[in-house]
């Protein structure tokens, strides 16, 4: 248990997990990687370096040994935090939140949404709302559990997942755009929304911690090709589980 206890120490410190993260993208000297932190000195850095290749996450390239690398139990320890550190980030949202309605598979890779946007606030979400709404693009994937707030969304495709009571919503869609192709499912229980497009632009809003529908006051927004593909893989989980709708 102790052994453990020494490798949790190790990576609580921030300097050596942005170590890690920096090896993880590419080879580095101890010049590079102190010139990178720019906030330590190089003896410093030395230690930190010490400190993780003593513990086999990171090691010398071989063959010259000027160069440290980050080591396949370092590349596993970092597939594990860096969820984890995205969580920690935004720990505001997060302890209000709940993301348990996630397949787990994506809770593992929720760091793709670290170049999002939190907004808060009615009139800034709505701002945000209004924003997609209004870009034309060729194809949308919306999952809602109430009209409000994306109604009226126009595009040459439009994919649904919908909560069955409120069908008219897309009865309404196809009178107001008959040009659009419309594909819907139907979902029991829809506690995440989520809207993207094939801009790539995105919105996400999990419930609150007590609550089962989706919270409007609160968003994420996507504007990275990263968040987009988790939206994308979220979208095929929930559509993999939905009902046809005739």
């Amino acid at each position: 248990m102790s052994e453990y206890s020494d490798l949790i120490s190790e990576l609580s410190n921030p300097i050596r997990i942005k170590i890690l993260f920096m090896l993880n993208e590419k080879v580095a000297t101890l010049t590079d990687i102190a010139e990178k932190l720019g906030e330590i000195s190089k003896s410093e850095v030395s230690r930190h370096l010490s400190r993780l290749t003593k513990h086999g996450f990171i090691q010398k390239e071989l063959p010259s040994g000027r160069k440290y690398e980050i080591s396949s139990f370092g590349k596993v320890l970092i597939t594990i935090f860096r969820p984890i550190d995205f969580i920690f980030r935004y720990s505001e949202y997060f302890r209000t939140h709940r993301i348990d309605d996630l397949p787990m598979h994506l809770i593992r890779e929720l760091d793709l949404m670290k170049d999002c946007e939190f907004v808060s606030g009615t009139g800034e979400v709505m701002y945000k709302i209004k924003e997609f709404q209004k870009t034309p693009a060729e194809e949308r994937w919306i999952m809602i559990a109430a009209a409000f707030p994306f109604e009226s969304v126009s595009a040459k495709k439009a994919n649904y997942i919908l909560f069955p009571e409120i069908l008219k919503l897309e009865g309404a869609s196809r009178k107001t755009h008959p040009k659009t192709q419309f594909r819907i499912r139907i979902l029991e229980n829809i506690t995440i929304a989520m809207a993207f497009n094939s801009l790539g632009q995105g919105i996400i809003c999990f419930p609150k911690t007590n609550d089962n529908k989706p919270d409007y006051s609160e968003v994420i927004v996507i504007k990275d090709v990263k968040g987009i593909d988790f939206l994308k893989k979220l979208w095929e989980h929930f559509w993999s589980k939905a009902k046809v709708y005739a």
